[in-house]
């Protein structure tokens, strides 16, 4: 009876979890999966300009830099969350990075009604090693780069 309880407690831990959903990013730089609010969304990868329900935001260069946009080979994903309970995290948008070099992958996490940057943070690249800890560590970026991170337009 004791380990149906454990179980049922772990099972319902894992059921109500939150996850955030995937965003495709297309061909043409249209952003898929967002709720209509939020649409029209898209992201140019040449300038790194994401744009939101009419605003648009480029990410800085010096933010590009730190997390290994200027290689030539990386992958960029996208998540979302718009469902969650909004009282300690505003909907939310995750840019993920994974440069092809190197040990880390990273996520800038933006406000999708501002898109004023929330956090960034550098992870360790999954491996195969049995026993790794994996670590997640929060970037922090200088005073002047963050000063940097101006909506482009408003419509």
């Amino acid at each position: 009876m004791r380990l149906l309880l454990i179980l049922f407690v772990i099972y319902s831990n894992f059921s109500f979890a939150h996850k955030d959903t995937g965003i495709e990013l297309q061909y043409n730089g249209t952003l898929i999966g967002l709720p209509n609010i939020y649409e029209p969304s898209s992201f140019d990868l040449e300038s790194f300009t994401i744009e939101i329900a009419g605003k648009k935001l480029t990410i800085p260069e010096c933010v590009r830099r730190h997390i290994g946009i200027n290689e030539l080979n990386y992958s960029i994903d996208f998540t979302a969350s718009w469902y969650h309970n909004s009282t300690t995290l505003p909907p939310y948008m995750n840019i993920i990075v994974t440069p092809g070099k190197g040990d880390f992958y990273y996520y800038l996490i933006l406000n999708l009604d501002t898109l004023g940057l929330i956090g960034a943070k550098e992870l360790d690249k999954p491996n195969n090693v049995i026993g790794f800890v994996y670590s997640r560590r929060s970037i922090e970026f200088q005073e002047q780069c963050l000063r940097s991170f101006k909506l482009a337009t408003q419509k």
